[in-house]
């Protein structure tokens, strides 16, 4: 065991192995801080990847550094400034605008596009036009229609079968929609055969082109 001596002489030659403080350094010195270019964090080459998988939009990719401190800010749910809530819209789309025919068997429609519609914006950027999607949900709001009159208040679709898509339908231009019951199942759902045209103003007397096509079933919602 080492004696009250021994102890002193060890603490003595610890000290002696520290480096001397200079005389400008202070007595308890901080760590140091990063530089202001250490301490932004280079995430932009990771961005950069993933716009070019499509995943974010490529805006984001050329934006200043990203500070260590705001990121652990935001790790730790510390935020400097409040974010605002992001608009919380319901969504819902009618693409009918009128029924030409509308009986308990079939339905004639017609949808407008217009350049005033939202999502046009970004299909397709400088050559808009009506997304396929929203021809067959065109088609099945007016099979939704029919059923409605055959007293079915509420029908989802449940199944597209042969679907086939033709020319665009820009703004300006007309979706002519036309639908037929073709059958009713025992289970309550509905098959419908269905198209839509496209009627251009500027060149009324040419034939009306398909634009989609195919058959729909329709289902009772079931809660």
């Amino acid at each position: 065991m080492r004696g009250p001596v021994g102890r002193a002489e060890a603490r003595e030659a610890h000290h002696e192995q520290r480096p001397k403080r200079r005389p400008d350094e202070p007595e308890n010195p901080q760590p140091s801080q990063p530089r202001a270019s250490e301490r932004g964090v280079d995430i932009r080459t990771i961005l950069r990847r993933a716009a070019a998988r499509g995943g974010l939009p490529s805006g984001l990719c050329h934006g200043p550094d990203i500070g260590s401190e705001a990121l652990h800010s935001a790790a730790n749910g510390r935020c400097a400034r409040p974010r605002p809530p992001l608009p919380c819209r319901p969504m819902h789309f009618r693409l009918v605008d009128r029924f030409l025919e509308l009986t308990d068997q079939s339905a004639v429609a017609i949808k407008s596009v217009t350049a005033a519609e939202e999502y046009l914006q970004d299909h397709f950027p400088g050559f808009p036009v009506l997304p396929g999607v929203f021809m067959v949900e065109a088609l099945t709001q007016a099979a939704r229609a029919v059923l409605e009159k055959r007293g079915v208040p509420r029908a989802v679709l449940g199944e597209v079968k042969a679907l086939r898509y033709g020319s665009f339908v820009r703004p300006g231009e007309t979706l002519r929609v036309e639908v037929s019951l073709e059958k009713l199942r025992d289970d309550g759902s509905a098959v419908f055969k269905a198209q839509g045209t496209v009627l251009r103003p500027a060149d009324p007397s040419a034939a009306a082109e398909t634009a989609v096509a195919g058959r729909l079933i329709l289902r009772p919602l079931r809660t």
